[in-house]
């Protein structure tokens, strides 16, 4: 099961965010339009299902298959290599920040057939950045980064992906900066905001002080945008569980999140809230029955008590809770 006391759970929010590319068509892709308008309407489909499937395999399964199709009738079609790109993405997307090495190469190899067939193709460009990025090749990532710009790419993701790109460099301020530009100039556009919005969340939690009150703001911002992923509910759960010790507003959070798709991830953070629940109300005698109901429906979900205990005791702001558990199963306090 993966833990969930920093931003693991965040991180596919941001991935969706910044594959999904909202109105935006790259100057590149209005040519192929142009020439070819039925080729281009399948590609599109496909770019469409891409950003739809938010966790569907079905959906990018669908946009394989029509993309083989677009490949079959014109293997120089460059625009369905990119979308080949953003397929293969969403398929071998992991858990904790990563991506499966085998799908980052053969993103890498479709980027690298557009931009063999276009060499200024800034959403290629774009997408071979972020590609680098999460390859861990940061200063191949920053250079083609600078590419686009240089192009006069108005890709609307520019910023949210070099303020991620800053983020990973340790650069948190830095990051802030580019992510509010972001949000600022494509209010108008839910995915693009969305994306930035993801970056300020990302960043705010690694910036030294207490950023409990942007969080707070910006999860909830996030929520009103999207109110029907699933993922934005989970990752309101977690911040509320794991920055603000919130067992209430994380298990109402959390079981939103679950009506909504049935993940592992909501289900261990609903899991954890109740065993926080319990821990808070375990000495209040006139909530003893209310406690007891809180740990038998977390050992339901998640029987493991010792191992999230050991997490919550990394964890300052639950580091009690996790002592109290361990001294319920017998397992003495670790701190």
């Amino acid at each position: 099961m993966m833990k969930c006391t920093s931003i693991y759970a965040s991180f596919m929010l941001l991935f969706l965010a910044t594959v999904c590319h909202a109105e935006w068509i790259s100057p590149t892709d209005k040519k192929y339009a142009n020439e070819n308008s039925a080729l281009y309407a399948e590609v599109a489909k496909a770019k469409a299902l891409i950003s739809d499937a938010k966790g569907r395999t079905d959906l990018n399964h669908q946009a394989v298959d029509i993309l083989r199709k677009v490949l079959e009738k014109d293997a120089k079609f460059a625009p369905a290599y990119v979308q080949f790109a953003r397929v293969l993405s969403n398929l071998g997307y992991q858990v904790n920040n990563r991506f499966d090495g085998d799908s980052l190469r053969s993103q890498e190899d479709y980027l690298n057939k557009a931009l063999a067939l276009e060499p200024d193709y800034d959403y290629a460009i774009a997408m071979m950045a972020f590609t680098k990025m999460f390859q861990g090749n940061l200063d191949e990532a920053e250079r083609l980064y600078k590419k686009a710009e240089l192009l006069g790419s108005s890709y609307p993701f520019l910023k949210s992906q070099q303020a991620q790109l800053a983020t990973r460099r340790g650069d948190y301020k830095k990051a802030i900066k580019l992510a509010t530009q972001s949000y600022e100039e494509n209010k108008s556009d839910s995915n693009v905001t969305t994306g930035a919005i993801n970056e300020l969340i990302f960043a705010y939690e690694r910036l030294d002080g207490n950023y409990n009150q942007e969080l707070e703001a910006w999860q909830t911002k996030r929520r009103n945008l999207e109110p029907n992923v699933a993922w934005n509910w989970g990752d309101h759960a977690r911040f509320r569980l794991y920055f603000l010790g919130d067992h209430e507003g994380a298990i109402k959070y959390s079981e939103k999140a679950l009506a909504l798709m049935n993940y592992g991830v909501a289900r261990y953070i609903l899991a954890a809230a109740h065993y926080k629940k319990w821990a808070d109300l375990k000495g209040t005698k006139a909530r003893s029955s209310e406690a007891q109901a809180a740990w038998e429906k977390a050992q339901k979900l998640y029987p493991d008590a010792r191992e999230v205990a050991e997490e919550f005791i990394e964890n300052p702001t639950l580091r009690a809770s996790g002592n109290a558990i361990l001294a319920k199963l017998g397992a003495g306090v670790t701190r």
